[in-house]
């Protein structure tokens, strides 16, 4: 799980690149990948390589994983510095990772996601 990635500090550290590991072969084999403490967690899928958000599955779990993007330009297998992604984790959900792509898509999870952000600043 994504809490297994935590530092010393408390702060959970991954990374994002160039997608070297694939098991389902080549044509199903996403441009990204996240990556954290040497395993990989998740590769990045979107149907749109404009739209501002992706969606991955957790690795070892059953749990979807939506990231959302904000002045990130993916160049030659890197995010560009001052790159923020939002990483949103749907419990239970990596059988329905197409659904809520489609919903996020839509914008249909947009006040869920506010409300989550807001949460997670009052802590």
């Amino acid at each position: 799980p994504l809490e297994s990635q935590r530092n010393k500090q408390g702060d959970i550290l991954f990374y994002a690149g160039a997608n070297t590991y694939t098991k389902a072969g080549q044509e199903k084999k996403s441009d990204i990948a996240i990556n954290g403490r040497g395993q990989h967690i998740t590769s990045l899928f979107t149907a749109d390589m404009t739209a501002p958000f992706a969606i991955g599955d957790m690795r070892g779990t059953a749990d979807a994983l939506i990231f959302v993007f904000s002045n990130a330009n993916y160049v030659e297998g890197a995010f560009s510095v001052g790159s923020v992604i939002e990483v949103f984790v749907a419990r239970g959900y990596a059988k329905n990772r197409n659904s809520l792509y489609n919903l996020l898509a839509d914008n249909e999870l947009d006040a869920e996601m506010e409300a989550l952000r807001q949460a997670a600043k009052s802590k």
